[in-house]
């Protein structure tokens, strides 16, 4: 059988392999491949450097944005403060403050500094400040959608606000039903903290609205068991009360 034949340089080359890599230090072996693809990873090492600068320059000017958003939130509020001081001191001693004019002033520069600043931690608080006017007004729609606007975008004690918020709008809309869900996700997630306890008689007043006694009555009896102390127990003694009063005339 004739053997196939082949050149000897590839098999020389071959078997030299094996024995120049065992001979290579381990610093040579690990050397070898960055001289062997330096320019690759030159490009991507560049490339590394230019994405975090990118994510580096991102975060300062969001940092940077918050900051002048704070600023100018704050200088808004001065404005506002100072407006309503030259308003009093018109008026004098008896005269009569004009709120509503002083009321669309601050809606119109809260609606002029969202639309610039929106999107950060001022805007929100600005949006949650607008929203509470609107619904002092009764502009409970308007109200609702600025309320539910932060409550999808904010963290923490502000989303949880802007939710009771969007739940007392329902309320002032006299959409007991909607309401008592809303509250109900707020006030499971701390019925015996902040605001849980105050959320609690709300959502026991839309209970008993809606012709469910008994459970608002467990609310209250919670919040006078766990909150004996609190500002809202006289409330809930008495709504209780009158519940248990019901109940026992009904027997």
């Amino acid at each position: 059988m004739r053997s196939k034949n082949t050149s000897s340089k590839p098999i020389l080359a071959r078997a030299r392999k094996p024995a120049e890599a065992a001979a290579r230090t381990p610093i040579q072996k690990f050397i070898a491949p960055i001289v062997k693809h330096w320019r690759a990873i030159v490009i991507a090492a560049g490339g590394v450097v230019l994405i975090g600068a990118a994510v580096g320059g991102f975060y300062w000017l969001r940092n940077d944005r918050e900051d002048r958003a704070a600023r100018a939130y704050a200088h808004l509020q001065g404005i506002a403060a100072d407006r309503a001081a030259d308003a009093a001191l018109k008026a004098g001693k008896d005269g009569k403050i004009d709120e509503k004019t002083l009321e669309a002033a601050t809606i119109k520069d809260l609606n002029e500094f969202i639309s610039k600043y929106g999107n950060t931690g001022a805007g929100r608080a600005a949006q949650y400040e607008l929203a509470s006017l609107y619904f002092e007004a009764g502009k409970t729609k308007e109200a609702a959608a600025l309320f539910a606007e932060v409550a999808a975008k904010g963290k923490g004690p502000e989303r949880t606000m802007a939710a009771v918020g969007v739940a007392d709008c329902a309320v002032a809309a006299g959409d007991y039903k909607s309401a008592i869900p809303k509250y109900q996700k707020v006030y499971d997630a701390a019925p015996d903290g902040f605001p849980g306890v105050a959320v609690g008689v709300k959502l026991a007043a839309c209970l008993e609205h809606e012709g469910k006694a008994d459970d608002a009555a467990k609310i209250y009896r919670r919040i006078l068991d766990y909150n004996a102390l609190s500002p809202f127990a006289a409330d809930a003694a008495e709504a209780l009360s009158k519940i248990e009063q019901v109940k026992e005339g009904s027997q």
